[in-house]
């Protein structure tokens, strides 16, 4: 579909008209991420969402959660998904696309090259190197924490939504698993409707309790109408104010903002069912390709990107057993590569490059290229057409009633997960002989996420924070600390 005539969808600056200007202004928007994008999936987030809700204003908050429960309950690359939709969301498909390449390319070069090269690689990674990753690592946190509360404002206001994001955030920091954040995401929309019911219920339950009791017998507060002989249940909003739900359902008075899905609800049906049709063909057939490398690379990477859930920091340890243990790259090899991926901008997807480089480097430079485009195809395909598909499927059902009553406490969720990872970078943020430590162990770059987050709050670009993020990790690295 056009993105023609939706221009009341954005707060800012309507897409071009042509599909030329659409494109041109996806390589603007997106090719300078690629290179500023460090942090990982969470620093991902923050990044879009200061790039695209804040400064452009391609979309509010509440649609940018919902394209990011969507893109957690989808397996694949999350943050890539992520951008994915918004891109979508203003250009179309085939700016989509572009977009796609524009985010991701740099990053597949750069990978392809690395495991071109990884015998000539010193192990471990020079110590400056790491220090200046680990100051990046830091102003990622403050970045996230700052996506988390500005998200916060638009759908965490009132205690039902407050309860929801505090379970979710809960629940991600507490138990790890790939099939966590989707499952978070569901049961969110369902305390909404539950705590939706309790709430309407509340005045009917007080009225039978009731019973033939008079009113004038009855300990009753200010908010029973004497004279109508109706009650009403107020809840305290996070901000202090009350809301009213009386007996009689509240109906939406607020229209849901436009997506615009590249095709219809059906496209998006048969796009799932090829996906699934190849997914079980690859499985099934996955001992039959094993002597041929290269189907092998591809199968093996469109497998991955399948049933990944949780993107980036999910696929490195899922690719071990894919990678190494079939002997296509040793384990010095996959660790240096770990290494080298959180130091490199944009999507950790992009491992997937590397290890196809690797696998197929023994054949010459040019099989390791085409093992490269390999696996970068495989394990990126999966996630981008489920998540094409899903747009139109998801723009038919959220106007339905039940999804609208579910769509805050999705949402909330969705903030909760955001939360939790800011809370997780912080748990991981500082590298130190290859352990991951706290940032509560290190003061210095406690105090380089905290001006991080005061930075992004003022508005600052967000590659500006993240280049003194650099600069403050070799500082770090000339004082020692």
């Amino acid at each position: 579909m056009s993105v023609l005539g939706k221009e009341s969808s954005f707060a800012g600056k309507p897409p071009p008209a042509s599909q030329r200007g659409r494109i041109v202004e996806a390589i603007v928007s997106f090719l300078p991420l690629s290179i500023t994008a460090f942090g990982g999936p969470p620093a991902h987030l923050g990044l879009l969402h200061n790039t695209f809700v804040v400064r452009k204003k391609w979309l509010d908050d509440t649609l940018f959660s919902e394209f990011f429960a969507v893109s957690q309950a989808l397996p694949g690359p999350g943050s890539t998904e992520m951008l994915f939709s918004i891109a979508i969301h203003r250009g179309g498909l085939i700016a989509a696309v572009v977009a796609f390449f524009c985010w991701s390319l740099p990053g597949l070069v750069v990978m392809t090259g690395l495991g071109l090269g990884v015998a000539k690689l010193p192990n471990p990674l020079p110590i400056w190197l790491m220090q200046m990753q680990n100051g990046i690592s830091a102003a990622a946190v403050g970045l996230v924490a700052q996506a988390a509360t500005s998200l916060s404002t638009k759908n965490v206001t009132d205690r039902s939504t407050l309860f929801v994001c505090t379970i979710a955030a809960a629940a991600a920091v507490l138990y790890s698993a790939s099939w966590l954040e989707p499952v978070i995401i569901a049961v969110g929309g369902l305390l909404s409707l539950v705590l939706l019911y309790v709430a309407r219920q509340v005045p009917y339950w007080r009225r039978s309790r009731r019973g033939k009791k008079t009113v004038a017998e009855e300990d009753v507060g200010p908010n029973v109408d004497m004279e109508q002989g109706e009650s009403s249940f107020q809840l305290e909003d996070a901000g202090g104010s009350a809301e009213s739900l009386s007996a009689e359902p509240v109906e939406q008075t607020k229209k849901p903002a436009v997506i615009d899905p590249p095709f219809g609800w059906k496209t998006g049906i048969a796009i799932f069912v090829v996906w699934l049709a190849l997914l079980i063909v690859f499985m099934a057939l996955k001992g039959t390709f094993a002597p041929n490398r290269p189907l092998a690379v591809l199968t093996q990477f469109y497998v991955a990107g399948c049933i990944i859930f949780g993107g980036g920091p999910v696929v490195i340890p899922l690719l071990y057993s894919y990678v190494v243990l079939p002997g296509w790259a040793t384990e010095r090899d996959f660790l240096l590569g770990v290494a080298l991926i959180q130091a490199m901008p944009g999507p950790n997807f992009n491992f997937a490059a590397y290890c196809g480089a690797i696998a197929l480097s023994p054949w010459g430079a040019g099989a390791g290229i085409g093992g490269a485009l390999l696996g970068y195809a495989g394990i990126f395909t999966p996630g981008l057409a489920l998540n094409a598909a899903s747009l139109p499927l998801w723009q038919r059902i959220r106007s339905n009633t039940i999804i609208q009553r579910a769509l805050p406490g999705i949402n909330a969720a969705a903030v909760g997960l955001v939360f939790a990872a800011a809370f997780l970078l912080f748990q991981r943020a500082i590298v130190r002989q290859g352990a991951a430590e706290s940032l509560s162990n290190y003061p210095y770059y406690a105090v380089v996420a905290g001006c991080s987050y005061v930075l992004v709050n003022a508005r600052m670009r967000p590659w500006i924070v993240m280049i003194l993020g650099a600069l403050a990790g070799l500082v770090g690295w000339g004082l020692d600390v």
